[in-house]
């Protein structure tokens, strides 16, 4: 059941940094933010679908998506976190983000029988979980369209991203 979870919570998360990266050239952002968020949001998307067991995919293929996946959104909250015009909140919760998900990717590329790649995985995804909650904690209370979407975006990539840790 645990992986039926962790498959849910990649696609809850997906749907929230799309969400996200639907309005994200609206307002004053910057190019960077622009392209960050939809990085991320195609990054979501593929781990997503690499999560998915009734999906018929080789494993090897499987493992490209999730890689490149992890890689995608490692690389966008980056960007998102070197944009200008955004909030400090954003950047330091996108710091967090990239940083997490390039420590999961550290993991994803050490071979199965390591006992240190899940430890790596999980603790990344730990990271990234803590960069949205930051986002969360300290966001102002939204009042126009974009700031409600960007939002509840955010909680719905910080809920999903918790759902699909692993911890036993």
């Amino acid at each position: 059941m645990a992986q039926g979870i962790e498959s849910i919570g990649l696609w809850i998360a997906a749907l929230g940094t799309t969400l996200i990266a639907s309005v994200s050239n609206e307002g004053e952002t910057s190019k960077l933010y622009v392209i960050g968020t939809c990085a991320a949001a195609l990054g979501a998307i593929l781990s997503a679908l690499a999560s998915t067991k009734t999906v018929k995919i080789r494993k090897m293929e499987r493992e490209r998506l999730e890689k490149r996946g992890t890689f995608l959104r490692a690389v966008g909250f980056a960007l998102v976190a070197e944009a200008r015009g955004i909030s400090s909140s954003i950047r330091v919760a996108a710091s967090f983000r990239s940083i997490g998900n390039a420590v999961a990717l550290l993991g994803l590329q050490l071979p199965e029988s390591n006992n240190k790649r899940e430890k790596l995985i999980e603790e990344g995804n730990l990271l990234a979980v803590l960069g949205g909650t930051y986002e969360i904690a300290e966001a102002e209370k939204p009042t126009t369209r974009v700031e409600r979407i960007r939002y509840y975006g955010n909680i719905l990539e910080t809920v999903g991203d918790a759902l699909s840790i692993n911890i036993e």
